[in-house]
């Protein structure tokens, strides 16, 4: 059994890491991982793979790149989308923060002012944070200050 990084055994096989990669994520390259980015292999699943790559017309760099490429495109577009949704969110904000602001003269009588002025600075804190949320996907797609996945 060897034990090789993603590099290497794309380089074996005359692929992309990108490829091993995925080979690995869909099982058809047997991998256990060991350290990060490193996988221990047996050596007759490489040679499968080899001489599967042998046998079958050797695609060029470009369209290697072509796929990642999509794929890359792909991601973007999704990104691009959880954006929108949490720009459609913080835009609705102050309206909810109008809409709180209308309610407590309302129930002023059930709730003390303090109690209501915590509730106002709660909700302009979370506005805050928001913004701020927005700001760091702006600066780094994917990702929120605490490098949290961005979902909707």
């Amino acid at each position: 059994m060897l034990e090789l990084t993603t590099t290497q055994i794309a380089v074996k096989l005359g692929v992309s890491e990108r490829t091993v990669q995925r080979w690995i994520r869909s099982e058809k390259l047997r991998a256990q991982e060991t350290a990060h980015h490193r996988y221990q292999v047996e050596e007759s699943d490489l040679g499968a793979l080899t001489l599967l790559q042998q046998g079958t017309p050797q695609r060029n760099e470009i369209t290697v790149l072509r796929e990642e490429f999509y794929d890359l495109a792909h991601q973007v577009g999704e990104l691009a989308r959880i954006l929108e949704q949490i720009i459609a969110d913080l835009t609705a904000i102050p309206d909810q923060i109008e809409q709180a602001r209308l309610t407590v003269p309302l129930s002023m009588e059930e709730i003390s002012p303090g109690q209501a002025e915590a509730r106002v600075a709660e909700l302009e804190r979370r506005v805050s944070e928001l913004e701020q949320i927005v700001v760091a996907a702006t600066l780094s797609p994917g990702t929120s200050p605490a490098g949290e996945r961005l979902t909707p």
